[in-house]
């Protein structure tokens, strides 16, 4: 039997004040680009917490990203997602950049779309999934081994609070994303987060976040 190491997963706070969601970039469905489609591939598999606590998970290749839609000119973008997540900064800042490409942006979800993956997923115009495909919405969360936890209960009150916000502040890009791109209320969204299950296709269409599930013969071919 192999050894799983215990890891600690921590939230943030609740708010003890209401504040506005960040400003999340909602362009109308934009026209077909002249050019051939690019293709960008999301593709990452679960990393083990205690690699990802650690630092060891493998990490996006953000520069490769930016530049690519940079130099996307009129073409539109189609994005193949199998994705488990990874650094939320990272993900957002690819979906602000697709959010304002000015041409049509589509996403295939071909595996799994899950946690900062929805930012890459929700900045498209138009959103399928294979029929085994799934999406996890979740609450930010920090990973840590018992030590790196027992050394963050001796930090500073200060210190405490600037990776609570940390948290917070991925919480409310999630939740202005969701109620921007989907169209549903803030409540609803953090209900979503809270709730952090895996949605088969068949709920991710049912909630609105695909537009589609593709048919077999679609899949085979």
């Amino acid at each position: 039997m192999s050894f799983v190491p215990e890891i600690y997963c921590i939230h943030a706070e609740p708010r003890t004040k209401a504040a506005a969601l960040p400003e999340c970039p909602n362009p109308p469905v934009r026209p077909q680009g002249s050019g051939r489609p690019l293709v960008l591939k999301f593709h990452s598999s679960v990393p083990r917490g205690v690699d990802v606590a650690e630092g060891r998970a493998a990490k996006r290749d953000t520069n490769y990203y930016l530049q690519a839609i940079r130099d996307a000119s009129d073409r539109s973008i189609s994005m193949l997602i199998d994705c488990a997540g990874g650094e939320a900064g990272s993900a957002a800042a690819i979906a602000l950049a697709l959010l304002h490409h000015p041409w049509r942006v589509t996403a295939r979800i071909t595996g799994r779309c899950s946690s900062a993956a929805i930012f890459l997923a929700l900045a498209a115009d138009f959103r399928t999934i294979v029929p085994g495909g799934t999406v996890l919405i979740h609450r930010s969360a920090r990973l840590c081994t018992p030590e790196q936890f027992e050394a963050m209960r001796q930090l500073s009150e200060a210190a405490k609070a600037a990776i609570n916000e940390s948290l917070t502040a991925t919480d409310d890009l999630t939740a202005a994303v969701l109620t921007s791109r989907l169209g549903i209320t803030e409540l609803r969204a953090r209900d979503w987060m809270t709730q952090g299950r895996n949605w088969t296709a068949t709920e991710a269409l049912e909630f609105g976040f695909v537009h589609a599930i593709e048919d077999h013969a679609e899949v085979a071919s």
